[in-house]
Parts: structure tokens; C-alpha cells; sequence
């Protein structure tokens, strides 16, 4: 089985197991983590070898600032030394509304690693169809409110990290997936074309700029933006200041910036996407290692 098929077959495993214990349990995280381990065993050779969930357990490191239970640690097998670290997120749900907290944490737990020397590798999994569910007791679920679609604007603090300088909050090696789950609970990846923005996307936005009184040359400008380059928060911020001035109803605003704020990828952004796969992290963690070891 190759490597892609592989993943989402333990990603699926992780699902169910989410499904069976709850939230809180850390068995939805024993098939992935085995995953990662395993292949990047088989990547390295006999020189190496890894501990995690399920297979030796997680291993404590001494962090910078603080004690940390590491999700997949990789050991040179002669000198026992701890050479990188995979740390592995996958949000099941309700991610826009801890979208902060996470890339926080994230920032956080690479600088406490990095700054012991020791590599450190981050591979995120979103779902492109993302359920929010209301708060409930403990380890239970809540009511299905809605589902979210990621967009380019949920993921763009992750492409700027990616772009960013070599500083100790910078991952060495980062990763993003976007699954959803067919009606059995399997995993398959998104189609990252499916999601780029359409020309009935563009043609709702035009009519409401027209309606503004945006120009013609203004309008081709933030339809070139959206499609090669996507938007950002201060760009969605800066056309509802416009959107203000010409008195368009707040309702008509309300609207443009929901439809801003989950519209599809742009040329750039899926690129960036297909530069963070699942291969490339994967080669780049085995790079990682040998590099610090």
C-alpha cells in the first residue's frame, strides 16, 4: 500500500476510535502516531528508532521552559540521543473557533523543543467539511450546529510560518493535510482543485462592489487578488471600510464578509498546500533527522 492510502487508512482508524471513546481519550491517537513512527522507521534504516502511543509510549523532554510528552519521538540507536520530534494535531471539529489557540500552542511548544536542539516537525490535519458542535458535560458531544468549509483565510498563518525565516518558533518541518470522511468514516483527501474559488464566486462579489460604486479597475484589481494571491483578514477589513463609506446596508456587508471569509483557494495558496503534502513532510522529517543527529 503506498504511503497516501496508508495514512488515511490510520487516519480513518483514529476517526473511529474518536467516534468510540470520546474527545479526550488519547486512543483516537494511537493508530496515526504508530503511522508516523513506523514509516519514518522504514525511511531511516536501522540506525534509528522511534517511541509514541503504542509503541514504547511517549517519551518526556526536558523542554526550554517546560517538561513535554513528545507525540513521536526518533532516537539514534547507538547513541540513544534524541534527535527530532513529530508533533501531530488533527482537529475533528469546531476549529475556527480555536484556530488562535492552536497556531498559539503551536508557536509555543516549537520554540520550547527547538531551543534544546532537537528537531522539530508539525503536521496538521484539518477537515475540509469541518462540524461545529455546541459545548456539553465532559467527554460527550454537543448538538451539530453547522459545518464550516476551511478556506485559504483559516490557513494563511500557517503558509506565512511556512515562508517565514528560520527562527526558533518556526517548525523545522511543517505539514498540512485538508481529508473529509465518507458515509463509513473513511478518510480520502480533498480535492484541493475543487476548492479554488469559481467564477460564480467572483460574479457574486462583483455585483456587490458594483453596487458600491467600486470601479471597474478597482474590481479586476481585487478579482486578480482573490483568484492568484487569496485575501487576508486586513484585505477583507479593508473593503468592508469601503463597503461602510458608501453606505451599502449593513445586512449587504454582513454578507460579503462571511462569503469573503470562507471563499476558496487561490492559485497561491494551493500551492503552498502541495509544497506542505504529506510526501514532502514525510521526506523532510527523514532529512531532519540526519541533519541533526
Amino acid at each position: 500500500m503506498d504511503l497516501e492510502n496508508s495514512f488515511l487508512n490510520a487516519i480513518s482508524e483514529s476517526f473511529k476510535a474518536y467516534d468510540k471513546y470520546g474527545a479526550r481519550s488519547n486512543k483516537k491517537l494511537i493508530p496515526i502516531h504508530k503511522w508516523f513512527a513506523k514509516v519514518i522507521e522504514n525511511k531511516l534504516g536501522d540506525r534509528y528508532y522511534t517511541k509514541c502511543l503504542g509503541n514504547g509510549g511517549e517519551y518526556k523532554l526536558n523542554g526550554k521552559y517546560y517538561p513535554k510528552n513528545l507525540d513521536i519521538s526518533i532516537f539514534n540507536k547507538e547513541t540513544d540521543k534524541l534527535v527530532a520530534t513529530i508533533s501531530f494535531k488533527f482537529v475533528t471539529s469546531n476549529y475556527k473557533q480555536n484556530a488562535n489557540n492552536y497556531f498559539e500552542n503551536l508557536l509555543g511548544e516549537t520554540a520550547n523543543i527547538r531551543r534544546v536542539n532537537v528537531g522539530f516537525a508539525h503536521f496538521l490535519v484539518l477537515r475540509g467539511h469541518t462540524p461545529y458542535y455546541t459545548k456539553n458535560k465532559g467527554n460527550l458531544r454537543g448538538e451539530l450546529k453547522k459545518i464550516e468549509l476551511i478556506s485559504e483565510k483559516d490557513l494563511m498563518k500557517y503558509i506565512k510560518l511556512y515562508n517565514d525565516l528560520d527562527f526558533p518558533h518556526k517548525p523545522n518541518v511543517l505539514g498540512i493535510a485538508l481529508i473529509d470522511f465518507d458515509d463509513s468514516e473513511n478518510a480520502y483527501f480533498v480535492d484541493l482543485d475543487s476548492m479554488k474559488i469559481s467564477e460564480e464566486d467572483i460574479g457574486k462579489i462583483n455585483k456587490i462592489l458594483e453596487k458600491a460604486g467600486f470601479s471597474n479597475e478597482k474590481i479586476n484589481e481585487i478579482n486578480k487578488k482573490l483568484k492568484e494571491v487569496g485575501f487576508s483578514e486586513a484585505d477583507i477589513e479593508e473593503i468592508e471600510k469601503e463597503l461602510k463609506k458608501a453606505k451599502i446596508p449593513k445586512k449587504d456587508i454582513k454578507e460579503i464578509n462571511k462569503f469573503l471569509n470562507n471563499i476558496g483557494f487561490s492559485e497561491k495558496g494551493i500551492k503552498a498546500l502541495n509544497e506542505m503534502s504529506l510526501n514532502k513532510f514525510i521526506k523532510r522529517v527523514v532529512g531532519l533527522c540526519q541533519l541533526m543527529d
